[in-house]
């Protein structure tokens, strides 16, 4: 784990990415933790990238909607229509 101070140290955003991707950093602002970066794995980043995308949030509100109205299919049967269309 790496401390470090705002005030001292003056740390970019990409500086503090860059150094959690070595392991947690602690950012204080004075004497108080004020901020922790930690290292994520690729796959974190991407699923947060997509959780805030507006295009993929709405076909997912769109896809919602079709499912409460029209019901859906268990996952046995998915499985069994992609086995069989493959």
């Amino acid at each position: 784990m790496k401390t470090i101070t705002l005030e001292k140290d003056n740390p970019t955003l990409v500086n503090l990415v860059e150094m959690a991707a070595e392991g947690v950093v602690v950012v204080n602002r004075g004497s108080e933790p004020a901020y922790v970066f930690m290292p994520v794995e690729k796959d974190d980043i991407q699923s947060w990238k997509l959780g805030e995308n507006p295009e993929f949030l709405k076909i997912m509100r769109a896809s919602w909607v079709k499912l409460q109205k029209a019901g859906g299919v268990s996952l046995a049967e998915a499985r069994q229509r992609l086995l069989t269309d493959s």
